[in-house]
């Protein structure tokens, strides 16, 4: 199925996203050094384009989940899953990598096999647009 065009920014993100989780995974495979120096620019430079992200969905797209019936576990499981990304990213130790890295990939999974369809069978991509806010116009 393609994707509303109102969320492709969000699962270019999410594309991004995955890419780390199996940089970290890679790094930790290999039981180097290599793994805190990534897992340290993860937390530094990854951390605030993530954060950003998350905010966008929870401004923009919790108001929608909310208006419909399947919406609030959809709703609790975003913000759990933020939330304890959130915590990760202030644990430099490698286990954090390992745990955020797990979550990340199966947090993005979630977003696009299960948020982003539902949004989608509720809303129009003018809709969308709307609840957006235009956050992705350059």
């Amino acid at each position: 199925m393609k994707r509303d065009e109102q969320l492709v920014p969000l699962s270019h993100d999410h594309h991004k996203a995955l890419v780390i989780a199996n940089r970290i995974n890679h790094k930790a495979s290999k039981e180097s050094s290599d793994l805190d120096t990534c897992w340290q620019e993860v937390r530094g430079d990854f951390a605030a384009e993530l954060l950003a992200h998350f905010s966008i969905e929870e401004q923009c797209l919790l108001p929608l989940l909310r208006k419909v019936v399947e919406g609030s576990a959809l709703e609790d499981r975003l913000l759990l899953e933020h939330k304890n990304l959130k915590l990760l990213l202030t644990n430099a130790k490698r286990d954090a990598a390992y745990q955020f890295a797990a979550l990340l990939k199966a947090h993005v999974r979630f977003e696009e096999r299960e948020l982003f369809p539902c949004l989608e069978s509720h809303y129009t991509t003018e809709e969308l647009e709307t609840a957006m806010g235009h956050q992705f116009t350059s």
